[in-house]
C-alpha cells in the first residue's frame, strides 16, 4: 500500500518539540533533532522526512537525520483549507 515506509526506515515520533528516529526492531535511538516548537504534521517521501511546523516547511535525511533543506512560506500552516 501507499502508506508503506521503504524497507529499512526508522520509526519517526515527534515529543516536546524533538523529533526522534528509533530502529523499528530494536527500539535503539537512530538520532534526534531539536525544533523550535511542536511540528503539526511529519511526513516521509523516499529517504527524506518532511516537518511541518508554523510557517516553515524543513526536510531531512530519515537515516541519518541530517538536515536537508527549509522553506518558509508567508502563512501558518493548518488543519484546514479555507
Amino acid at each position: 500500500s501507499y502508506r508503506n515506509e521503504p524497507v529499512g526506515s526508522p520509526l519517526v515520533l515527534a515529543f516536546r518539540g524533538q523529533i526522534f528516529a528509533v530502529d523499528p526492531e530494536t527500539g535503539e535511538k537512530r538520532w534526534h533533532q531539536e525544533l523550535s516548537g511542536e511540528p503539526t504534521r511529519l511526513f516521509q517521501i523516499d529517504r527524506t522526512l518532511f516537518v511541518v511546523q508554523g510557517k516553515e516547511l524543513r526536510s531531512f535525511d530519515v537515516d541519518s537525520g541530517a538536515p536537508v533543506r527549509r522553506w518558509t512560506g508567508p502563512h501558518e500552516a493548518s488543519d484546514s483549507v479555507p
